[in-house]
């Protein structure tokens, strides 16, 4: 676990600006306002409520007139540094400025902080520069990367920050009670911002126990301070973060109390363990109080809510998961991907295929004092690409720990050529660079399985995913008098953001009698679509006929709301209002008239 002498920084300090500078390319998309996705339009709501005086605990959205009402679930974790900002710099630029300028700033920030720690990785793994660099050059290549693209202030950033920091300092050589501190509060901080990050979470504080087995009294002042880092970082985000204590945390999709307990119970028996571990001189009377404290947290956990070992979307109905959860990209199952998307399943899972074979020949190769490091890398990526499996999402995850192995290996082969030469060398290191790169695999599966029925597009060539979201699409809208827009559930955020008015509906799993709401009405007869939006006090209706979930309602109910709306054929009910559309016509805004004649019932 030491690392090679001669470590230079400078060379992947140098390709982080590099990443940096590259990557702020992109400011001129956010100063026009164009966010990436709905998450990241929804955090910087948050946010603005935050600054503009929304309580700490308080991240419901008023204008979510849905029947469960504006319930959000967030941490106020990544709204901190972003709030900060705009407060600083508003009095000098001005609000719009300073939210642009933080939109930016964070997500780059945190690209720093990544990649700094995994050239820290990759020291404690016995890499040279030229592996660390190379761990960089992969990751920037991956589909990790666009996590801390500029605008992309969701969590996902914060949350593969915080594992990625939690892994180096596991892998501190030096068993520091330091490290132990940072590790444990980095774990529970990633449980608080969201769930995704769980297995990793559950895999990270397993290795911190079996160090203190495989390696004993030489662990035992670490695994002290992981496990009181643990309890105290559970309590702080079980206290102190959003939605606040107690009633709000009776929920398994997010920070509840069956993780909080999880925590406290595993924390603080790993702080007596590592009180009293010096009593147990040899390894197997250390696994069996491990695992028997493992079970113990699992026990506790489960009696308190044991209703968390279920599915996260149990309680979402099936019409919703038909209509609207089953085409959630980032939610599908590999299946479904390879049947929807058979190119992108293979570049996901090719890549996290490369990166398993590459640790696990590592770990074969690798010297003794080793093995636990590469057998712990090994292990992320597999669980990784079990959650990849089940979930496409889980490569974000699995392609930051499938760079660390494949850069080490390409590295560990570049070396092999420079140290003897010859084509044969020369040869495997271009064959492992090549067949390895996550671009590789991307190819591979656009030129195996090419897109069959491309999406259309607008006039100018954009999808209508990023035309219907796009800012000057809804400068007619936020116009309009204050009022309630039907939508899509997919534009929701989009009119809250860009808009005063209210909404019904938007992409979120905890939403779910909105979404239901909002399927039923497109795909219902125009009567009875009349009658649903007038007892909602809907006042505009807004419809993208291009996008996806339009198409999706149209094939599901041919000759409902949805498809007349689609194929111009207006309700007498409802009243064009062309001047509030899009200039393309990507939008179309209609107002409800409450005195057209009501359909009889």
């Amino acid at each position: 676990m030491t690392a090679q002498p001669g470590f230079d920084w400078r060379p992947a300090a140098a390709f982080i600006a590099l990443t940096l500078v590259l990557l702020l390319t992109k400011a001129g998309e956010i100063w026009t306002g164009l966010l990436p996705g709905n998450d990241d339009m929804m955090r910087l709501l948050q946010v603005r409520d935050l600054v503009a005086g929304q309580g700490w605990f308080d991240v419901d959205q008023s204008r979510f007139l849905t029947p469960e009402g504006g319930e959000m679930h967030w941490s106020r974790i990544p709204d901190l540094f972003m709030a900060a900002m705009i407060v600083s710099l508003r009095p000098f630029i001005g609000q719009v400025p300073a939210e642009y300028v933080a939109v930016m700033a964070w997500p780059l920030s945190l690209l720093a902080v990544t990649m700094g720690a995994m050239i820290v990785i990759m020291r404690r793994l016995g890499a040279g520069t030229i592996g660390a660099v190379l761990a960089l050059v992969f990751f920037v290549l991956s589909k990790s990367v666009y996590q801390f693209w500029p605008g992309r202030i969701d969590h996902h950033g914060l949350q593969l920050t915080f594992t990625v920091v939690a892994l180096a300092a596991l892998l501190d050589p030096r068993a520091s009670r330091l490290s132990g501190a940072v590790a444990g509060l980095a774990i529970a901080a990633m449980l608080s911002v969201a769930m995704e990050s769980l297995p990793y979470a559950a895999a990270l504080i397993a290795a911190a126990g079996l160090l203190w087995v495989v390696r004993g009294d030489a662990e035992r002042h670490r695994l002290g301070t992981f496990g009181a880092a643990l309890a105290a970082g559970g309590s702080l985000a079980f206290f102190l973060d959003a939605p606040g204590p107690f009633a709000n945390r009776l929920v398994c999709d997010a920070f509840g109390v069956f993780h909080f307990i999880a925590l406290i119970t595993g924390g603080v028996g790993l702080l007596v363990t590592a009180i009293l571990g010096s009593a147990h001189t040899h390894w197997r009377p250390r696994l069996v109080t491990g695992m028997a404290l493992g079970v113990l947290t699992a026990s506790v956990a489960i009696m308190a809510q044991p209703q968390c070992l279920g599915s996260p979307y149990g309680d979402v109905p099936e019409a919703v998961m038909v209509s609207w959860m089953s085409a959630v990209g980032e939610a599908k199952h590999i299946v479904r991907v390879m049947a929807d998307n058979p190119a992108l399943g293979i570049g996901d899972m090719g890549f996290i295929v490369g990166g398993l074979a590459a640790s696990l020949y590592l770990l074969a190769t690798a010297p003794a004092e080793r093995r636990f490091t590469w057998a712990l890398i090994s292990i992320l990526i597999a669980f990784a690409g079990a959650v990849t499996a089940w979930q496409i999402r889980g490569s974000l995850f699995a392609h930051l720990f499938a760079s660390l192995a494949i850069g080490y290996l390409v590295a560990e082969r570049l070396e092999r050529w420079r140290a003897s030469r010859g084509p044969v060398l020369l040869l495997q290191f271009a064959a492992v660079a090549f067949l390895m790169s996550p671009v590789f695999w991307t190819q591979l599966g656009a030129t195996v399985a090419p897109a069959q029925d491309a999406r259309p597009t607008t006039e100018d060539g954009r999808s209508f995913a990023e035309a219907c979201r796009a800012p000057e699409a809804w400068t007619g809208i936020a116009s309009l008098p204050a009022g309630n827009v039907f939508t899509l559930i997919d534009l929701g955020t989009s009119a809250m953001l860009r808009t005063p008015h209210g909404v019904f509906a938007g992409p979120y799993h905890r939403n779910t009698d909105g979404i239901l709401r909002v399927t039923q009405i497109f795909q219902s007869s125009t009567d009875e679509a009349q009658a649903r939006l007038l007892e909602m006090d809907a006042d505009y209706v807004v419809v993208c006929p291009g996008l996806g979930e339009m198409e999706r309602y149209n094939e599901l109910t041919p000759g409902a709301l949805s498809e007349q709306l689609s194929q111009g054929q207006i309700p007498g009910w409802l009243t064009p209002m062309p001047e509030a559309g899009s200039a393309d016509g990507v939008i179309v805004v209609y107002k409800v008239d409450p005195y057209a004649s009501r359909p009889v019932s």
